[in-house]
């Protein structure tokens, strides 16, 4: 059983997946009652002029924010100024923009529904829109009002409750027991570097590499969660906050330290165990079992352990490598593309990522 300290909670903390936020677009500003001061007239004219339109509150990804770390409990747009006489409308309200971690999923709290899935850098919704200015009395002009004294007011902008909720955007996610040295075999095949130590829990919050590709094509994302523990789906350990971040990937790659044999099954079926608790739908990914740490091993064992991960899970590729020296990391970067490659011709992949899932019949803008 793995405890966490009070000092790796607070690091880990450091790390800000989710988020609830009150947001108030601005209400618009108020119509004019103004009349025209001229000495060669005998009636004064109305003049008054439109109130601006409140700002609206949009939501926009960012490849250059990490987490949602220094999120506001309450995001708010500028009101709309008044309107002034010789029909001069008041000014609009400024919009506000929030920047947020490319893979964001924003739901409104109330109704549970999915406002956006922000899954591309620069994708931006309209979460909040402000309130239409209100109308000055010139425009209440008529027949029978010559001097109408009549204005409205602006009307107020949305308002409403969301959660935030970031989901780390990979094809491929480490999955392994605290310690089985899945930070050093995501720097072992990728350029990241990811903090290495000889303790558990050296993985406090999610680690993307990007692993190039022997094709030149696009690279493959790989994420690295912390370690999980028995009860993992039950919030034990780092609990299941880091366990969404491999909901999105195509492969997950489960990684043993193979230097205790006896182990290995048992490993095996708390892996799995808390993937099925957690989400069932994650035992459908494809798998790739990487026997790990084989600098510490004898040849025989080697053999041994990929044997025994072999009859574990037969459909899966299984590799024996060490992360420390680089021993078997070419041929399983060469099974990872096959694997994602695979993946991704059984995945109908959308032209054009969902960016605004639900606020279409609001008329958001």
């Amino acid at each position: 059983m793995f405890h966490l300290s009070s000092r790796i909670r607070r690091f880990a903390a450091t790390f800000i997946d989710h988020a609830e936020v009150v947001i108030s677009a601005g209400k618009g500003g108020r119509g004019s009652v103004s009349f025209a001061r001229a000495a060669n007239k005998r009636v004064a004219p109305p003049d008054g002029g439109h109130g601006g339109n409140g700002g609206s509150v949009f939501i926009e990804a960012s490849s250059g924010v990490r987490s949602l770390q220094g999120m506001p409990f309450m995001l708010k747009a500028s009101n709309g100024m008044p309107g002034g006489g010789s029909q001069c409308n008041g000014k609009s309200g400024a919009d506000r923009i929030v920047y947020v971690p490319v893979g964001t999923i924003i739901t409104d709290k109330e109704s549970g529904a999915v406002l956006a899935d922000l899954s591309v850098h620069g994708a931006r919704v309209a979460v909040a829109s402000g309130g239409r200015g209100g109308v000055g009395n010139a425009a209440f002009v008529s027949g029978s009002s010559r001097s109408p004294k009549t204005s409205t007011d602006g009307q107020k902008g949305d308002q409403r409750s969301v959660i935030m909720d970031l989901r780390t955007l990979a094809q491929v996610g480490l999955v392994g027991l605290p310690n089985a040295g899945k930070s050093a075999l995501l720097g072992a095949l990728t350029k990241s570097k990811p903090k290495v130590a000889e303790y558990a829990f050296t993985t406090l919050q999610p680690w993307v590499g990007f692993l190039e590709r022997s094709d030149y094509l696009d690279s493959i994302t790989i994420a690295d969660i912390p370690g999980l523990v028995e009860g993992a789906n039950e919030n034990r350990g780092l609990g299941h906050r880091f366990l969404r971040h491999i909901q999105r990937t195509e492969c997950l790659m489960l990684v043993f330290d193979a230097t205790d044999l006896s182990t290995l099954s048992e490993t095996y079926k708390t892996l799995m165990k808390e993937l099925q608790q957690f989400d069932s739908t994650l035992l459908r990914r494809r798998r790739i079992l990487v026997a790990n740490k084989m600098d510490l091993m004898s040849d025989k064992d080697c053999i041994k352990a990929e044997n025994m991960l072999k009859q574990m899970d037969p459909n899966a590729p299984v590799q024996v490598v060490s992360a420390m020296t680089g021993t078997g990391i070419d041929a399983l970067r060469i099974n990872i593309e096959k694997v994602v490659s695979a993946a991704v011709k059984e995945v109908k992949i959308a032209d054009e990522p969902h960016v605004r899932t639900g606020l279409e019949d609001e008329n958001i803008s």
